[in-house]
């Protein structure tokens, strides 16, 4: 999805290039977005994002498309063939 003046929104998957953070700050973001907004952070983050993106704010953007990520991979299931901690 694009934003209406052209931008890529913060939920694209170009902004994450399917990598994983190696900074657990990120991870710690994201569980509190979790903890604070329950079901609804993932959207609280991205709007985050956007709205640094629409403001001009790279790097503020950056730092909210991660914890977007961040919460993606809290969420998100384990596949059969990934190992587990």
């Amino acid at each position: 999805m694009k934003h209406l003046s052209g931008k890529l929104r913060a939920s694209e998957p170009a902004f994450c290039g399917g990598k994983l953070v190696g900074d657990p700050d990120f991870f710690r973001a994201a569980k509190h977005v979790v903890d604070w907004h329950g079901k609804d952070a993932l959207a609280y983050a991205t709007l985050r994002a956007d709205r640094y993106l629409d403001d001009g704010d790279l790097a503020g953007s950056a730092v909210w498309r991660w914890i977007s990520y961040a919460i993606e991979e809290l969420h998100r299931e384990r596949q059969d063939d990934e190992a587990m901690n």
